[in-house]
């Protein structure tokens, strides 16, 4: 609160000159909701991308099915460039079917 002169918010012209936060850089917790094949050593595979990336998974949920599993995942807090990569390489990998949410948890 602008105490001086009893508003709220920033006074007109404070915030110039600031560096903005390279948005890469900014940590977050992260939900991921993915669908996979249910196999052997596909939670393996999972999670080394999240570890060679540097993020670290604080909980997960799996259901599985006959053929495909849902897995849920809340990640501790990671920067969002270690989380674009970790997802990519999940994406790649051929036994997850697809990523179907990707939410920052606040």
């Amino acid at each position: 609160k602008n105490f001086k002169n009893q508003r709220s918010g920033a006074l007109l012209g404070a915030l110039v000159g600031r560096p903005i936060a390279d948005p890469g850089d900014v940590e977050s917790q992260f939900f991921i909701r993915l669908y996979a094949k249910e196999q052997p050593g596909v939670l393996a595979q999972i999670a080394n991308a999240f570890g060679s990336n540097g993020v670290s998974i604080k909980s997960m949920n799996q259901i599985g099915g006959e053929s495909d599993a849902e897995l849920a995942l809340v990640t501790h807090r990671a920067p969002e460039k270690a989380m674009d990569a970790t997802l990519a390489e999940i994406r790649s990998l051929n036994v997850v079917d697809d990523v179907a949410s990707v939410l920052r948890v606040i």
